[in-house]
């Protein structure tokens, strides 16, 4: 006779194997797609922090040099009112000393009235006591450095007796020193 095999274990044991395999498939697989998942999110997370650095560097970057930009400019700045006081200040200095050098040649017995200059004209008028005041002017003037005699204005006395003239003085060309 036959023996009669029963198959009812080894098919429970066979079922198990196969839920077992296929659980260990699914369990596997949600793991698998919860670790992409995860993967793809500190990515995603650790491009944005870097994006977000990137961007408050850029930030920082472009007002700092926003901020040498203005800093620079008001050096420009004042350099530039440094070099136009220094230039004034030199100016000044020219003028001074053509002046000076007008009042220590002028006589005693005369004087300006009045004194202005025009572009590259200064105009010289005043009084003398003496005729010998006027010449002793006239040869100063015609004796001062950086400007030549231009056309002698009018001379002539007051009614107090004074002895009233004007020159014109033209500058000479390289002598920048204008009031």
């Amino acid at each position: 006779m036959v023996a009669a095999v029963n198959f009812l274990p080894w098919r429970r044991r066979r079922r198990r194997q196969c839920l077992r395999l296929w659980g260990l498939c699914y369990v596997s697989s949600v793991l698998c797609i919860t670790f992409v998942f995860f993967c793809l999110r500190v990515g995603v997370s650790t491009t944005n922090a870097t994006q977000n650095l990137r961007y408050q560097a850029d930030t920082a970057l472009a007002n700092a040099l926003d901020q040498r930009l203005v800093q620079w400019k008001a050096q420009q700045l004042a350099q530039a009112q440094r070099r136009a006081r220094q230039k004034q200040r030199e100016l000044t200095q020219r003028w001074q000393q053509v002046l000076s050098d007008m009042a220590a040649d002028l006589p005693e017995q005369a004087w300006f009235t009045q004194l202005s200059v025009q572009q590259q004209v200064m105009t010289v008028m005043g009084r003398a006591n003496t005729f010998a005041a006027l010449k002793a002017v006239d040869s100063a003037l015609q004796g001062l450095s950086g400007f030549q005699t231009g056309t002698p204005g009018k001379t002539g006395r007051d009614e107090q007796g004074y002895w009233q003239f004007s020159y014109q003085l033209v500058q000479e060309t390289g002598n920048d020193a204008q009031p």
